[in-house]
């Protein structure tokens, strides 16, 4: 191997695992690979643990644009809190959790340290967002000091900014104007590094090339540097030792500067939730099948049966409010909200009831979805004979 393919290829292992995103079960990355259409992409059950697995971002330009957001991982209703979450954004299903449950009555002193809350000085749960770990331990300290009948409007609305699609939509449109500079220095960037700088050790010899190369490379690492910090500090100015690392990072290894975009946009969408995010983000093709896919969720969350009775009941309740939240602040949920308990039509003529969660259909009469454990299957109507794009399950 030569000395230009080998300092070529040191180039890649530095930036590649820069493109590896690691996506928790509870969390939805929405991309546009390149800058065109979004998609929501959720973790696998392959390349990965029982909590989180990895992702390949669009590694060549343009590079395009991801926001990352993130269920909150408790439930809450005006009795109690639980560190548990029963949605599953994932088809690999949903991330290890505690599943505690603490009456808010015995809640005596609410904190955050990093990025966990913590409840009467012990660990509660984890919160990636800063903005929503904030707000839930606010909305704790306020729910212990009031009697449980003045408890739910005060949990609507913290539901409520959660989804206010204006807000939502003008944060996205923020994050996309503030990166917009910075992602056509990135692109140059990577340009450089590997097409221009290849291509002249190639004909010109790496010696020729390899010292106005680093000071090349290091001038645009800097530049981006600066970009990014200024774009940063507007965006989300009391993230400073975030905004510091990654300039020292961008600085001292010029490749990582190329994900610089990738930095700046990931936390813009995490004090919303995945819904809003949905909803505001154009063009989507996918949209009305992956809000469907939500809400369907949110309705007949798997495994609940099988659960402590009083965590069951948190998770419901939380469920309930959610939906009614959504579908009163988005209105591509409130269009959807309505047709969620029709029936899918029919496959087959043989078909003799369906999965109200993931609309798979059975040949047999079955009590529960052999794929959403614990949720009722509904027979289906004999009138329904369209074909639809679901799953048979020949028994």
């Amino acid at each position: 191997m030569s000395d230009g393919s080998l300092l070529l290829l040191v180039l890649w292992l530095l930036y590649l695992p820069e493109c590896l995103l690691w996506v928790n079960r509870h969390s939805v990355v929405f991309t546009s690979p390149w800058s065109r259409g979004w998609s929501a992409t959720t973790a696998s059950d392959a390349l990965g643990s029982g909590s989180a697995s990895l992702r390949l971002l669009n590694p060549l330009p343009p590079l395009g644009r991801f926001f990352k957001a993130d269920l909150l991982p408790v439930s809450i209703s005006p009795v109690r809190v639980a560190s548990f979450n029963a949605q599953t954004i994932s088809p690999a299903g949903r991330p290890k959790q505690a599943g505690g449950t603490i009456a808010i009555d015995e809640i005596h002193r609410v904190s955050v340290h990093d990025s966990e809350i913590l409840i009467n000085g012990h660990s509660f749960a984890k919160v990636g967002s800063r903005a929503l770990r904030t707000s839930f331990a606010a909305l704790l300290d306020e729910l212990r000091a009031r009697p449980e009948a003045g408890r739910e409007k005060l949990i609507e609305r913290f539901w409520q900014s959660q989804f206010d699609l204006e807000q939502a939509r003008a944060a996205l449109a923020e994050a996309g104007r503030r990166s917009a500079t910075l992602a056509a220095a990135c692109n140059a960037q990577f340009l450089l590094i590997y097409i221009v700088l290849p291509v002249l050790s190639v004909l010109k010899g790496l010696n020729y090339v390899i010292i106005p190369g680093a000071i090349v490379m290091e001038v645009m690492a800097i530049q981006i540097a600066v970009i990014h910090f200024l774009a940063h500090r507007c965006l989300f100015p009391r993230s400073t030792t975030d905004r510091v690392t990654q300039v020292v990072k961008m600085i001292l290894c010029a490749p990582l500067g190329i994900r610089a975009v990738d930095a700046l946009t990931t936390p813009v969408a995490g004090r919303f939730h995945i819904l809003t995010i949905a909803a505001a983000l154009d063009p989507f093709p996918g949209k009305t099948d992956f809000l469907g896919r939500v809400l369907r969720d949110l309705r007949h969350p798997i495994g609940l049966g099988s659960m402590n009775e009083l965590l069951a009941e948190t998770c419901r309740w939380q469920n309930a409010m959610i939906e009614r939240v959504a579908a009163r602040a988005l209105p591509d949920v409130g269009a959807l909200v309505p047709t969620l308990g029709a029936p899918p039509p029919r496959l087959e003529p043989g078909c003799r009831c369906h999965c109200p969660r993931c609309h798979a259909q059975l040949l047999i009469a079955a009590e529960t979805c052999p794929d959403c454990l614990g949720v009722r299957m509904i027979p289906v109507a004999a009138a329904e004979t369209q074909p639809a794009e679901a799953t048979t399950h020949g028994r």
